[in-house]
């Protein structure tokens, strides 16, 4: 991923600089993430929004009610802290792409666990905002913690930046570790070892597969590890890495140079069909079970989002301009099909003018897409997200409205009926979908919520409030709405009395 320095916003008065930066199928339904290690005892821990998207289909956006009449509840000041970009010291401030908080409770007791770029990892309590502990990383926090039981804790799985100050080549960059939900102490911290990529940071979530946790970095490799075993190696207390793949070839390397990186985080299909987008410009399928790379389909872009299993077992990947010749978008894919004809539709959003300077991507989807297929099947099904070229667009999942084409401006694909468009600015944040509303924000502050006539394809808008510059995705709980700022605040938003 790329960096775009100037979000023009006011924050204490200030420019902020900013990174603008097959098996049996079982009843259908969507909920937080399975697969996760259950005690045996009255639980005094309860794992509500586990994960970035909530669950291993990366579709569950917490729980409603939705709040139509927003205001703020309650906010927490995070602050900021510098990170390098390039070689030089920029101040991030609040939190950002791929940000978004997950929810557990204790004793019955509800808490937040959200990473910031103020390099701080913080339970919080949900209902008051006050901060219950802080744990300090080498550098800021994009990406969204995992986490995952264990017989007497939860264990929170989080990366980071490569470390503040660090070299891309120092022999130890502890940039994913695991952190006690209880005490707030660490557990373990991971080594990313040095590749051809040139970062050494952990921006995605993992998945719990088997107790398994799988996540991608960085340095362009898929890590399978077990989380539950340690060894002392490097001088730091390490987890069992069970294998690692590499996300690219050498034809990737001579095409992107360094960038490799692996930013997404990896779905789960039919209980053991792991699917990951990587920088690289492929979308890999890999078989758990056997360990090994089964699917591999070439777009060529550098590949940000994350990929949405849908209930018919397809996948939504999104597509940013970059080492293509046509335009980003969203692609819906059939991974049972060969790669030449996987492809069930393409949608391709408007490029950015080459005059605007505060923006350095020049087109397609950064983010990931929502989608509202957990709903009836008598709901019609739709898929949600945010271009960089500053529009909302909700699409038909399964219909198709006229033809364009792919992004090399090759071959002609089907294209998915447009059902709604709304001018919101830039933005690089995912939407989500909660019972009939759509929650979606990006860089002009705001965040909206429209309620959803899925029969007549009516958006409303019933609610907006401007929070400052936002990168970051929010969880909706019991008529709250939970989201971070780069204007340096974490913000509880609901309905007052």
């Amino acid at each position: 991923m790329r960096y775009s320095y100037l979000c023009i916003l006011p924050i204490f008065g200030f420019l902020c600089y900013l990174n603008i930066s097959c098996c049996k199928k079982e009843p259908y339904h969507e909920s937080a993430q399975t697969g996760i290690k259950k005690p045996a005892h009255e639980k005094r821990f309860n794992i509500l929004v586990p994960t970035f998207l909530g669950n291993e289909k990366r579709k569950y956006y917490g729980s409603g009610p939705v709040p139509e009449n927003l205001s703020i509840l309650w906010k927490l000041k995070i602050g900021g802290d510098s990170t390098l970009i390039g070689k030089k010291p920029k101040k991030w401030y609040g939190t950002g792409w791929t940000g978004q908080p997950v929810l557990a409770s204790e004793n019955n007791k509800e808490y937040l666990i959200i990473g910031a770029l103020d390099h701080k990892l913080r339970k919080i309590d949900a209902e008051t905002g006050s901060v219950v502990w802080e744990y300090q990383f080498d550098d800021a926090i994009k990406g969204t913690p995992t986490l995952i039981e264990t017989s007497d804790d939860i264990l929170i799985l989080q990366g980071s930046r490569m470390g503040f100050r660090k070299k891309l080549t120092d022999s130890i960059i502890p940039s994913f570790r695991a952190i006690s939900f209880a005490t707030g102490k660490e557990i373990w911290r991971l080594n990313i070892t040095k590749t051809r990529s040139y970062s050494r940071d952990v921006d995605g979530s993992a998945i719990i597969w088997k107790d398994k946790a799988i996540f991608g970095v960085e340095n362009g490799l898929l890590y399978i590890i077990d989380p539950f075993t340690t060894k002392l190696e490097k001088g730091i207390i390490q987890p069992y890495i069970i294998s690692t793949h590499s996300l690219f070839n050498k034809d990737d390397i001579n095409k992107h140079g360094g960038n490799l990186v692996i930013e997404s985080s990896p779905a789960i299909l039919r209980d053991s069909l792991l699917f990951i987008s990587a920088g690289s410009g492929h979308i890999y399928g890999i078989d758990l079970i056997k360990d090994s790379v089964v699917w591999d389909f070439y777009v060529g872009s550098d590949l940000n989002g994350t990929i949405t299993i849908t209930k018919d077992d397809k996948l939504l990947c999104s597509l940013e301009k970059q080492y293509i010749k046509g335009k980003g978008g969203i692609l819906k894919i059939d991974p049972f099909k060969p790669t030449s004809k996987c492809v069930e539709w393409f949608f391709p959003t408007e490029d950015i003018s080459e005059k605007d300077t505060l923006i350095e991507w020049k087109g397609g989807v950064i983010g990931s897409q929502a989608v509202n297929d957990y709903l009836s099947d008598s709901t019609k099904h739709l898929v949600a997200f945010n271009g960089i070229d500053g529009y909302l667009y909700v699409v038909s999942l399964n219909d198709t409205y006229g033809t364009c084409k792919d992004w090399n401006e090759k071959t002609v694909y089907p294209k998915p009926r447009l059902v709604f468009k709304k001018k919101i600015g830039p933005s690089i944040s995912t939407p989500i979908f909660v019972d009939n509303y759509l929650i979606t924000q990006g860089y002009n502050g705001k965040l909206y919520v429209f309620s959803v006539d899925y029969e007549t394809f009516t958006f409303k808008l019933l609610s907006s409030i401007y929070l400052g510059c936002i990168e970051s995705t929010p969880i909706v709980w019991k008529k709250k709405i939970f989201i971070g700022s780069r204007n340096g605040y974490l913000y509880c938003l609901g309905e007052k009395p």
